[in-house]
């Protein structure tokens, strides 16, 4: 049948295939969009495959090795730490790439800082197994060691793996002990820690010994030594010759005026003049000087006290008494300041009281009196030497003259007696 609407009605077979071939544009409309999907943009998948986290791999078995060793090292550490006196706090720290090596950093644990060690900066003694004894600077808003570290790290050869085990005997002293990596030996084949020298437990100071907790008596021997010896370039002191404002060499001076003044950096001349007014009274000068001070200042306070010491080398008898007033307020606000200038004052205070001598000043008087006297004389002289000179030079030329006419005269003479001689 036709529809009354429709001239020329459309068979149904017909309709089902053209539904179908719709059917399969539209599926191959959406293939195409997921073709597209997989190729927009390549940069994208790049980057997402570029934050893709990498795939745990298992360790190979040097790292597992490796692994245990530390641990080893570890265990033998916190073995040593079980058998100290637990009277006094101690931790143990695995040394890394940072503490043997390039900026010589100890960051010291959080938790220990906070409850035993000062909130300022301060100087701590490291003292070791065999009795050496190093200075380093613990700095409170860092909580590490920082300088005089590198000097312990150097002189006791650590290296990356060891373990150390901080023991503090004292509000500002550390027992360190070392615990090497090659102090650990293989069984079947295997790396396993190694059990302690019970002989070095037992006679070692910080042990569950009160007694040798003490601090050393003076002795004839502690008495006579006087100077400290010197490992790899660093100064190891004995009991006896340290205290905390002892002023070891210059390269380790320069680490903590460094550490003390961060980015600002000192002339090296003005540096090896401070280092060298430092060793005179075996202390640091800036040692009073209070801790929120800004660095730059504190680097100004040194320059100025460099430069006051170097003026009054230089200073002579006629220095203007001006002078003197300015240095000695300089010197007395450093003073107030915390600066440990005292010595300065005395000096320049005494060198002040030689100026103002009042003989000194009569003397300077007459000395000058007499160097006006004697520089008129002089003048004088010189005058009066020029006049000979010249009266000298006329002399000569007069003599010369004379000379001359002396010979005319006397060619006249032979002539006139040749013509008085003459035959009539």
């Amino acid at each position: 049948m036709s529809s009354p609407s429709s001239p020329h009605p459309i068979p149904v077979p017909f309709q089902a295939e053209s539904s179908k071939l719709l059917k399969n544009k539209r599926s191959n409309r959406n293939s195409i969009k997921r073709t597209w999907s997989h190729l927009i943009p390549c940069f994208e998948t790049g980057l997402r495959h570029q934050h893709r986290k990498p795939k745990r791999r298992r360790p190979t078995g040097l790292e597992s090795a490796d692994k245990i060793f530390k641990s080893a090292v570890i265990n033998q550490a916190e073995e040593f730490q079980s058998k100290l006196d637990p009277e006094y706090p101690s931790f143990v720290k695995a040394l890394v790439k940072s503490h043997v090596t390039g900026c010589f950093w100890m960051r010291l644990p959080a938790p220990f800082c906070q409850t035993h060690l000062p909130v300022i900066d301060t100087f701590f003694t490291l003292e070791t197994h065999s009795k050496k004894l190093y200075k380093a600077k613990y700095l409170a808003s860092r909580q590490g060691l920082s300088g005089g570290w590198k000097g312990f790290a150097v002189s006791e050869r650590l290296l990356e793996g060891d373990a150390l085990v901080f023991h503090l005997i004292s509000d500002t002293k550390f027992k360190v002990y070392v615990i090497k990596e090659n102090n650990l030996t293989e069984v079947d084949g295997t790396l396993s820690s190694i059990n302690l020298n019970t002989h070095e437990i037992q006679s070692d100071p910080g042990i569950v010994d009160q007694t040798s907790m003490q601090p050393p008596q003076n002795s004839e021997s502690n008495s006579t030594g006087n100077s400290g010896r010197v490992v790899d370039g660093f100064p190891i002191y004995e009991e006896a010759t340290l205290s905390p404002n002892t002023v070891s060499t210059f390269e380790n001076f320069s680490i903590v005026i460094n550490d003390l003044l961060k980015d600002y950096e000192l002339p090296r001349h003005i540096k090896w003049s401070y280092y060298k007014l430092c060793c005179s009274q075996d202390a640091l000068l800036h040692e009073q000087l209070p801790q929120w001070m800004n660095h730059i200042l504190v680097g100004g306070i040194i320059i100025e006290t460099v430069t006051i010491a170097d003026a009054l080398r230089q200073c002579e008898l006629s220095t203007p008494k001006e002078e003197f007033a300015v240095w000695d307020k300089t010197l007395s606000a450093l003073e107030l300041l915390g600066m440990n200038v005292g010595f300065l004052r005395t000096h320049q205070h005494r060198l002040q009281r030689i100026v103002h001598d009042p003989e000194v000043a009569i003397v300077k008087q007459k000395c000058l009196e007499l160097c006006a006297e004697n520089s008129r004389a002089e003048d004088e002289i010189r005058s009066l030497t020029a006049r000979l000179v010249e009266m000298k030079k006329v002399h000569i030329k007069r003599a010369t003259d004379i000379d001359n006419l002396k010979s005319k005269l006397s060619n006249h003479e032979i002539r006139f007696q040749e013509l008085v001689h003459t035959p009539w």
